[in-house]
């Protein structure tokens, strides 16, 4: 018998206020996903400098055919079938009975009753034969613990609040005029509810603007089943996406709430072939200590592919400040990832002549801007010089500082939507991240073929940062203070939509040489 070893990160605690009822049904199939290494490093990856097509992707940087082969093998000889695989997302999916995945890896699978409902699990780390140590890196599935929640914020009062048209906010960041992001496809990722024909076409029509073009896309069951407290997130994330740029497709990545599916679902549009989208807007999340630390290095690395293929992943970082909704002071993730650009929060106070008089970090009875220093994701190179202070948690730690950027967030001064046939007011840093999706369209649209993708080590420049952004420097999110420059409430600030479309349009043209392969 193969010796076996714990799988690095994998180690699991029960969630808080859970407890154990029953062991799972070892008959039940289940659908797991495996994780294995790349063929070779990406190079080159803190800067776009090269970038590379998905149909040539997986054979360069996708998992090793022996690696596949020798997975494949070490399931089939567990019982397990291979129902899929994806030599690009280097994932593996396997098919199989509880009881036979629980002797796979050595666990124990049980139900736990918690406050979010019954939800199958197991403790301790999963383990794996010692011979794959190095190919496996993450084993997700064997649970459908939710992990996620979306961070939307209604107003409320939905009658009398100093609320925008999304496209109302671009207008007042000044995002470019002439644009409309044609040529673009942005993929949006939603871990439950869904949306309304009929509100998306009265909301659109009502304002003069096309009708948007939406493609669902089901990922691991996942389809669009509006109905529920979650369409307000869904609604919102169409209606900004498309407002501010309605020249863009809209793919719509639908997914179940489990550390295996927001996997796959963001997996699926970084690397779809089909749909090709060159932005990505996430606005769920939660604290990292939610998560396994193999899903956490899983995801960056899903997101270090969408750098390599000129994907720009976009990426709320939470509205319950710096605790992050939890004890102590944690990040939101998946917006701690070092290759997501994470989106805060902020109060936009206008005059009665239509300009901003002010902006502050959003911080109020109704929510706050999440940001501070991961726990788990060391300081990125891009970072080094933006001032990132130590963690304000008791480890006092160095680490990825939160958020990248900001926008309008609080729900007094929210966004006017449509949602199940009425008029509501809803904010929240889930409208920041569509709001930058929708900026970075037009500025792909301006740029006519090179995509702006991974955008980090261009807003970190200095001269960029003092000239393309609406510095935030009052405020707080709890343990954080805003101050000039970076801060880890609102990031470099608030976009100065032309300017940064200009600074970002110089860079690229003077500085980088597009190789496409």
């Amino acid at each position: 018998m193969s010796e076996y070893v714990p799988l690095a990160g994998s180690r699991r605690e029960p969630m808080r206020g859970s407890k154990r009822t029953a062991r799972a049904d070892p008959s039940l199939v289940i659908d797991i996903t495996l994780v294995l290494r790349r063929r070779r490093p990406i190079q080159g990856r803190q800067a776009p400098l090269v970038r590379m097509h998905r149909s040539l992707f997986g054979e360069r940087y996708g998992a090793d055919p022996q690696d596949i082969e020798d997975i494949r093998q070490f399931g089939e000889s567990n019982g397990l079938k291979c129902k899929t695989i994806s030599q690009a997302a280097r994932t593996i999916v396997l098919r199989g009975t509880v009881a036979d995945v629980s002797g796979a890896f050595r666990t124990a699978l049980a139900l736990y009753e918690s406050p979010l409902g019954v939800y199958r699990d197991w403790t301790g780390p999963l383990h794996i034969p010692i011979g794959l140590a190095s190919t496996i890196q993450a084993v997700l599935g064997l649970d459908n613990r939710p992990v996620a929640r979306p961070h939307f914020v209604k107003a409320a009062d939905d009658q009398g609040q100093a609320s925008f048209l999304p496209r109302d906010v671009g207008a007042l960041y000044d995002f470019p005029y002439g644009y409309d992001g044609s040529g673009q496809r942005v993929a949006i990722v939603e871990l439950g509810g869904g949306y309304s024909v009929a509100d998306l076409n009265s909301y659109f029509v009502a304002q003069g603007l096309p009708i948007p073009v939406v493609t669902d896309f089901s990922v691991d069951g996942g389809k669009n089943s509006p109905g529920g407290k979650s369409d307000a997130e869904v609604m919102l994330d169409i209606e900004v996406v498309h407002s501010i740029s309605p020249g863009a497709e809209i793919g719509m990545y639908f997914a179940p709430n489990t550390e295996s599916s927001i996997l796959n679902a963001m997996s699926a549009a970084v690397h779809d072939d089909f749909f090709r989208p060159t932005i990505v807007s996430l606005s769920w999340g939660n604290p990292e200590r939610y998560y396994t630390d193999q899903i956490k290095a899983a995801m960056d690395g899903v997101f270090i592919d969408a750098a390599a293929m000129g994907v720009t992943i976009c990426i709320a970082s939470g509205d319950s400040g710096s605790s992050g909704g939890a004890d102590g002071i944690n990040v939101d993730f998946p917006a701690s990832c070092p290759h997501a650009l994470a989106c805060g929060g902020t109060r936009l106070n206008v005059t009665r002549l239509g300009v901003i008089d002010s902006e502050t970090v959003w911080n109020d009875k109704s929510g706050v801007s999440g940001g501070g220093v991961s726990a788990f994701f060391p300081l990125p190179p891009w970072q080094v010089a933006a001032g990132v202070p130590l963690s304000a948690a008791s480890s006092g730690v160095s680490g990825r500082g939160v958020p990248d950027v900001a926008g309008d967030a609080d729900p007094d001064t929210g966004y006017s939507v449509i949602l199940h046939g009425k008029r509501q007011i809803i904010g929240g840093t889930s409208a920041v991240a569509p709001l930058w999706a929708g900026l970075i369209a037009l500025i792909n649209d301006y740029l006519d073929g090179p995509t702006v993708g991974f955008l980090h080590p261009i807003i970190y420049l200095d001269w960029l940062t003092r000239i393309g952004f609406r510095d935030v420097t009052m405020g707080n999110n709890g343990a954080y203070s805003a101050a000039p420059g970076w801060d880890a409430c609102t990031g470099w600030g608030s976009p100065d939509g032309s300017r940064v479309l200009n600074s970002v349009a110089d860079w690229y043209f003077s500085q980088l040489q597009m190789a496409y392969l």
